[in-house]
C-alpha cells in the first residue's frame, strides 16, 4: 500500500491539467472561430460598397494582403511564448458589443461608410483584445499592422475626399494650363478658379478620375504596404507616403497634358473610349513604378538577422488559461447571439427605380430625351440619371436632370449647382429657397437660383432629397454628426424605413431672355406638375419634411 501512495496523487496532478489544457484550447479555438464569422460577415457587408464605385472594385486586395501578413507572421507567432494579458478582455468586450451593434445598423442601412468604418473599427479592437486575452502582448503587436491595414480597404469619407479631389483637380488643371502653352498648345482658362480648359481643337475639361484622387488609396495603400516590408520606421514610412501623393498629382497632370496634346493633334476621338481608359491605366502604372523606385532608394542597408526558431504551439496550462479562454467565449456568444437576432431586421433589397418610365407628356409640355456627355456621367457616378428637354406649344423651353444614387453616402453632395455653375462662368444674382405646393398635398421646398453670364441669364430650380427627406438647400449641415442623425432615429424608434439609402436630385433649368421672374414663373408650373410624376413613379420618395439633421 505505501508503494502505491505516491503514484495515485502524481497520476492526478498530470491527468488534471491536460484535462485544462484541452478545455482552454478548445473554448479559444471556438471563441476564434467567431471571431472568423465575425470577419466574414464584415467582408459581405463590405462586397456591396466596393461595387457601388469603379475605384473600389480592387478593395478587396486589401483583406487578402492582411490575410497574407497574418499568414506570414505565423512563424514569429509559434517562436514566442504565450504571456496573455487579462486586460485584453476589455477591448474585446467592447468591440464585441460595438460589433453587435453595428451589425444591427448595417442589416437596415447598408452602404453607408460610416457603418462598414464602425464594424471595422469594432472589428479591430475585437480581434486585438482577444490576441491579448489569449497570447499577450507581443503577439498582439505582430497583429496591429495587419489588422489596421484593413483601413485601405474602406470608402473614403467625403470630409477628406471631397476637399482633396478638388485641390486635386485644381492643381491638375494649373499645371495643364501652363504647360500646354510651352509645348507649343495655345490654352486659355475661362474660369480661374474652374477646372475647364479652352483649346483650338475644343474645351478640355478635368474631372474627377482625371485628378487622380480614385487612385490615391491604392497606391497610398501599396506605398505603405513597401514600406512594412522593407522595416521602414516612422520617418522613412511617412516620408514615402508624402512622396506618393506628390507622384499621384504630378502623374495626373501629365496625363491631362498628354490628353490636350492627343487632342489637339489627333482629334477629339483619340482621347474617348478605350484611349481614355488606356492612358488612365498608363498613369497609374508610372505611378506604382515611381512609388516603388522612391521605396529602392529609401530602404536603409540591409541587416542580417537571426534565423527564428519555432517553438511551435502556442498552447497554456492551468486554470487561468480556462477562466481566460472561459471569459472569451462568454462576451463573443452573447455578440454573436444580437447579430443573429438583429438579422430579423435586414432590408434584402435595395430601392430600384426606372427613371426612364418618367412620363414624356406633362401637361402641356412634350419631353425629348438628351445625351449624358461621358465626362458628366463619370463625374457623377450616379446609378440612373435622366436628361430630357421639354417644350411647350409656344415654344418655350426646359431642360431637366433627374439623378438618382441608391447610396446616398456617395459624393452626391459635391454635384451642386453653387458649385458647378460657377466654375463654369457663372454668376449667382439671386438665391433662395422657395416652397411648391404638390398635387395631392404637401409642400416641397425647392431652392431658386438666377445665373448670369454676359448676354445670357438662366432661372434654376433644384432640390435633393435623401429618401424622402429634403436636404436644406440641397447641402448637408455643416455639423459635427452631419449626414448621421438618422442613426440617433434608428435607435430611437428600432428601424429605418426601406429608403433611408437612396438619394434623389432634380435640376430644371430655362434660359431667360429679358424678364428672369417670367422664368422663374415658368418653372414654378412645371416644377409642380414634373414633382407630382416623379413622386408617382417614386412614392417613398414624396416629402415627408425637410431633414435638418443633414
Amino acid at each position: 500500500m505505501a508503494t502505491t501512495l505516491p503514484i495515485g496523487p502524481a497520476h492526478s496532478s498530470r491527468a488534471s491539467p491536460s484535462c485544462g489544457d484541452r478545455s482552454a484550447d478548445g473554448w479559444f479555438l471556438a471563441s476564434w472561430a467567431v471571431t472568423v464569422a465575425a470577419v466574414a460577415g464584415w467582408v459581405i457587408t463590405l462586397i456591396p460598397v466596393w461595387s457601388s464605385k469603379p475605384d473600389l472594385a480592387d478593395r478587396f486586395l486589401i483583406p487578402l494582403a492582411s490575410a497574407w501578413l497574418i499568414w506570414r507572421a505565423v512563424p514569429r507567432l509559434l517562436s514566442m511564448s504565450p504571456r496573455p494579458q487579462t486586460w485584453g478582455l476589455l477591448p474585446l468586450a467592447a468591440g464585441a458589443a460595438a460589433f453587435a451593434v453595428g451589425w444591427f445598423v448595417a442589416v437596415q442601412v447598408s452602404g453607408r461608410p460610416i457603418v462598414v468604418w464602425w464594424l471595422t473599427a469594432s472589428l479591430m479592437l475585437l480581434v486585438l483584445g482577444l490576441a491579448l486575452l489569449h497570447l499577450g502582448f507581443s503577439h498582439a503587436r505582430l497583429l496591429v499592422f495587419p489588422v489596421l491595414f484593413v483601413v485601405f480597404s474602406l470608402p473614403t469619407p467625403g470630409r477628406v475626399y471631397n476637399p482633396l479631389m478638388l485641390r486635386l483637380k485644381q492643381f491638375t488643371t494649373s499645371s495643364a494650363h501652363i504647360a500646354l502653352p510651352w509645348l507649343g498648345v495655345p490654352c486659355e482658362r475661362p474660369d480661374p478658379a474652374g477646372f475647364e480648359l479652352t483649346l483650338p481643337s475644343g474645351s478640355l475639361g478635368v474631372v474627377e478620375a482625371c485628378s487622380g484622387v480614385r487612385s490615391v488609396t491604392a497606391l497610398t495603400a501599396i506605398a505603405v504596404l513597401v514600406a512594412y516590408l522593407r522595416g521602414f520606421g516612422l520617418f522613412r514610412g511617412g516620408l514615402l507616403v508624402g512622396l506618393t501623393v506628390g507622384v499621384i498629382a504630378v502623374t495626373n497632370a501629365l496625363r491631362v497634358i498628354l490628353t490636350g496634346l492627343i487632342q489637339e493633334h489627333f482629334g477629339r476621338a483619340a482621347i474617348e473610349g478605350w484611349a481614355h481608359e488606356a492612358l488612365g491605366i498608363g498613369v497609374i502604372l508610372v505611378g506604382l513604378g515611381l512609388i516603388v523606385a522612391l521605396a529602392t532608394l529609401l530602404s536603409p542597408r540591409p541587416v542580417a538577422c537571426e534565423p527564428i526558431q519555432t517553438v511551435g504551439s502556442l498552447r497554456q496550462s492551468g486554470n487561468s488559461a480556462l477562466a481566460r479562454a472561459g471569459l472569451a467565449l462568454a462576451v463573443l456568444t452573447p455578440a454573436l447571439v444580437a447579430c443573429m437576432w438583429a438579422e430579423q431586421f435586414r432590408i434584402s433589397h435595395r430601392v430600384t427605380v426606372r427613371l426612364e418610365e418618367l412620363s414624356r407628356t406633362i401637361g402641356p409640355w412634350r419631353g425629348t430625351d438628351l445625351p449624358v456627355n461621358e465626362a458628366i456621367a463619370e463625374e457623377l457616378l450616379c446609378d440612373q440619371i435622366v436628361n430630357r428637354s421639354y417644350r411647350n406649344a409656344v415654344g418655350e423651353e426646359v431642360n431637366v436632370w433627374v439623378m438618382f444614387w441608391g447610396n446616398a453616402a456617395t459624393t452626391a453632395h459635391m454635384h451642386h449647382p453653387d458649385i458647378c455653375y460657377p466654375f463654369r462662368g457663372w454668376k449667382v444674382t439671386t438665391s433662395q429657397v422657395q416652397p411648391i405646393q404638390l398635387i395631392g398635398g404637401g409642400e416641397l421646398p425647392v431652392s431658386m437660383r438666377h445665373y448670369a453670364k454676359p448676354e445670357m441669364q438662366q432661372a434654376l430650380f433644384f432640390w435633393t432629397q435623401n429618401g424622402s427627406f429634403v436636404l436644406p438647400d440641397g447641402v448637408e449641415k455643416a455639423e459635427m454628426f452631419s449626414g448621421h442623425s438618422w442613426l440617433f432615429e434608428l435607435f430611437q424608434y428600432g428601424h429605418r424605413p426601406v429608403d433611408s439609402g437612396a438619394r434623389i436630385s432634380v435640376l430644371i433649368g430655362t434660359t431667360t431672355r429679358g424678364s428672369v421672374g417670367a422664368g422663374e414663373k415658368l418653372l414654378r408650373g412645371f416644377t409642380q406638375q414634373f414633382a407630382g410624376e416623379l413622386y408617382q413613379l417614386c412614392p417613398w420618395a414624396r416629402p415627408t419634411g425637410i431633414d435638418a439633421g443633414r
